[in-house]
């Protein structure tokens, strides 16, 4: 498993995590007070992965996280969350199969001998996590979308429909919604997508470590790993209940020389020569977010 999709499982894996996140799409979708209020002690996690045949082959597929939501300790809904940092033209296609596999199981559970034949189904979501600031997720949202069924054939073809909660793209507002790290998460996609230098309160993450593993996923940046291992190393000597060092001091330390070589090969090894000027302008963005100078990013993308 890569490990940037570890980090970011990781974080919202939690329950209060991934609670808030579906209270908050919820909400912005416009169903606060219309729906439930999701609680952590209300999620209950399940195995992720399912399996199908293909060209007379077992295959295995593997949601992000997925969690049953009860009331009352009786199932109510199941939830799968995926992230994605890059727009998938094919995600209603894996959706699809993801949530068919889902009910497959609901009825094979039926089936099982001694199982309550009048046991009540419950209904799948899925939610998409998308990361991106390049663009927004505007197109493929469907599976007619993606297979284009002529208009005779459409009322015959079962659609599929995904959510998606574009991270980076919430107002300010909004962000205000999430009440743990995922805020922070949000406020930095955001300032990063808008090219501000990212400036976080000094609140510490509640999940610490999970924290710094889905930023560094996101960012790339190595240094967020030295601060896990600054941190054991702290605790090992100094006891539980010492001073952990803020996460954020990535953002005002200097760049390193070995990222400055990364960013610039990025630069310059992207696209065709009609894309180099919104490529150009993404990276001054994500540099700027990281608290450089514009001399230093103009330095970088070698525009001096």
């Amino acid at each position: 498993m890569p490990e940037k999709d570890i980090g970011e499982k990781t974080l919202i894996g939690y329950p209060d995590v991934f609670a808030n996140i579906l209270n908050v799409f919820f909400k912005i979708e416009g169903l606060e007070g219309k729906v439930p209020r999701v609680e952590p002690e209300d999620l209950e996690d399940i195995r992720g992965w399912s399996f199908y045949k293909a060209s007379n082959k077992l295959r295995d597929q593997e949601r992000d996280v997925v969690k049953l939501w009860k009331t009352e300790g009786v199932a109510f809904c199941l939830v799968g969350m995926e992230n994605q940092t890059r727009t998938d033209r094919y995600m209603p296609l894996r959706v699809f199969s993801y949530e068919g596999a889902d009910y497959r199981e609901q009825l094979s559970n039926i089936k099982k001998k001694g199982e309550d034949k009048q046991r009540k189904l419950y209904p799948v979501i899925t939610i998409v996590l998308y990361y991106g600031i390049k663009k927004r997720w505007k197109n493929n949202k469907n599976l007619f979308d993606v297979v284009k069924p002529q208009k005779w054939l459409k009322p015959y073809v079962n659609d599929c429909h995904i959510n998606i909660l574009e991270l980076a793209w919430l107002n300010e507002e909004q962000e205000k919604f999430f009440s743990n790290d995922m805020r922070l998460v949000v406020r930095y996609l955001r300032m990063l997508r808008e090219g501000e230098k990212f400036e976080p309160d000094d609140t510490l993450p509640l999940h610490y470590q999970a924290f710094l593993n889905a930023m560094q996923a996101m960012t790339g940046d190595k240094r967020f790993d030295k601060i896990i291992q600054e941190t054991v190393k702290l605790k090992k000597e100094k006891g539980e209940k010492t001073m952990i060092p803020s996460p954020f001091e990535v953002f005002k330390n200097q760049i390193t020389d070995e990222q400055r070589a990364i960013w610039r090969e990025e630069a310059l090894a992207e696209g065709r020569e009609e894309e180099r000027k919104n490529i150009l302008s993404t990276m001054r963005a994500r540099l700027l977010a990281h608290g450089m100078s514009i001399d230093e990013v103009n330095e970088i993308l070698a525009l001096s």
